[in-house]
């Protein structure tokens, strides 16, 4: 029995020596081992946060500093710069507004002119029509009493 065991184990250990193991050295693995030997080992878990940690606070360093710090002189060339830039676009808007109202106010008063100028067009017409038509009836009418009186 030993000895069925024995070539059974050389067979298998042959079997497993034919096959190809990919390399298995990269990042992950690398996080992998970090993983187990931390799950082993309590003081490298820590060292391990205590990397994290460090890492974090020295990507946040500069933000802190800077929020922590009193304005220099960068921050006031920065907000006079701010500043006028904000100017300048709040002038252009009200130029803008302005140049609207204007062209509003030029087609309102040309819009009124317009139609005044044709009311007293079509009033001058209709008294031209009204005053022919009460010549013609005037000579009409001459001309009927004078066929009546006849």
């Amino acid at each position: 029995m030993n000895h069925e065991k024995d070539s059974l184990k050389n067979a298998l250990a042959a079997q497993l020596a034919g096959l190809e193991i990919p390399p298995y050295n990269g990042y992950a693995a690398r996080l992998t081992a970090l993983n187990t030997l931390s799950k082993e080992n309590n003081s490298i878990a820590i060292a391990s946060w205590f990397i994290l940690l460090l890492f974090i606070a020295l990507e946040c360093a500069p933000v802190l500093v800077k929020w922590l710090s009193s304005p220099g002189a960068y921050d006031y060339a920065l907000f006079s710069k701010v500043n006028a830039a904000r100017n300048t676009f709040v002038k252009e808007e009200l130029h803008a507004r302005q140049a609207w109202e204007n062209e509003k106010q030029f087609v309102t008063e040309t819009g009124v002119h317009r139609a005044t100028e044709a009311i007293k067009t079509e009033k001058s017409l209709i008294e031209a029509k009204f005053k022919k038509k009460l010549s013609d009836t005037s000579r009409s009418s001459g001309s009927w009493n004078e066929q009546v009186l006849d």
